[in-house]
């Protein structure tokens, strides 16, 4: 198991396991309700749900991220790492419009969901490995943990347009 997370309701826990699924769990039954196979077969290195609940970002270890429909469990998109890089960790925006990605090339990337584009690259100084990201709950502070142990803060604000 590489990452877990809650959807926003509490009601599904997804699961990111190193042979290449993530699986959804329904806390009512503590069942496994749908299995997302990655489609390039890798292993799904970390999760996290939508703001909403109808989506979850997964991604591997080999360069993509993908949103899955929590209703449907099928691929809506596929955001590939701009530097094929590997994906470490990702976060919605509260607002549910951007989704940050972290590689293990010390990068950063936001993307709009509208375009599903990369709108920008934030480069930890002093890193190998972007290993944690998260927004601020009021969308203008981005953290980033890093395989050297540091934490960077670093200014969003309009992520939510």
């Amino acid at each position: 198991m590489e990452s877990v997370a809650f959807s926003p309701d509490g009601t599904i826990l997804a699961v990111g396991e190193v042979n290449d699924n993530t699986y959804l769990f329904s806390m009512a039954t503590h069942k496994i309700t749908a299995t997302l196979p990655d489609s390039k077969g890798h292993q799904a290195f970390c999760v996290a749900f939508s703001p909403d609940g109808t989506t979850l970002a997964a991604g591997d270890v080999n360069d993509n991220t993908y949103l899955f429909s929590v209703a449907t469990h099928k691929i809506t998109a596929t955001l590939p790492d701009p530097v094929g890089s590997g994906v470490f960790s990702v976060a919605f925006s509260p607002h549910g419009t951007t989704l940050v990605t972290g590689d293990r090339n010390g990068h950063a990337y936001l993307f709009s969901l509208a375009t599903q584009k990369a709108t920008a690259t934030l480069t930890d100084p002093h890193s190998n490995g972007v290993y944690s990201v998260t927004f601020s709950p009021d969308d203008t502070t981005l953290a980033i943990g890093d395989d050297n142990g540091s934490t960077y803060l670093w200014r969003v604000a309009g992520s939510a347009s």
